[in-house]
């Protein structure tokens, strides 16, 4: 899966990356740049930038915003229903893929992508980076 980014209320997260996968991604992007600023977007810092402007900036600048938390998760498999649906705008339409997202979750949770939390990629950046002898 490559990697997509989808904006969820105005805030940049990119998807499709595994924890092994952004670790390499940070690698890559260390090696070309002298600061890399990464994010872990989970649910709860899609809601504060709502309100908070400069938080919100902060995100969308980054070089990665990657999903930490199921919740992002949900949100992108619900904003990828109504990407390949007809683009008519339907209250009942919405409930129903609001519905899908659910029944998907409870059948398939693999179908969702893979969560990268900042604690997991932490350790898989320095595992790395001593297999490695990366400074």
């Amino acid at each position: 899966m490559e990697i997509e980014t989808k904006h969820i209320l105005g805030v940049k997260v990119d998807f499709g990356m595994t924890i092994e996968t952004a670790a390499d991604k940070v690698v890559e992007l260390t090696s070309s740049k002298d600061k890399v600023h990464i994010c872990t977007t989970n649910p709860e810092f899609i809601m504060d930038a709502q309100t908070d402007p400069e938080f919100k900036a902060i995100i969308n600048n980054s070089d990665l915003s990657l999903p930490d938390g199921i919740g992002t998760l949900y949100a992108y498999k619900y904003l990828k229903y109504l990407e390949n649906s007809d683009k008519s705008f339907s209250t009942l339409k919405n409930i129903f893929y609001g519905f899908r997202v659910v029944i998907d979750a409870l059948v398939n949770k693999s179908s969702f992508g893979s969560r990268v939390d900042g604690v997991s990629l932490t350790y898989k950046i320095l595992e790395r980076a001593e297999r490695e002898n990366l400074s």
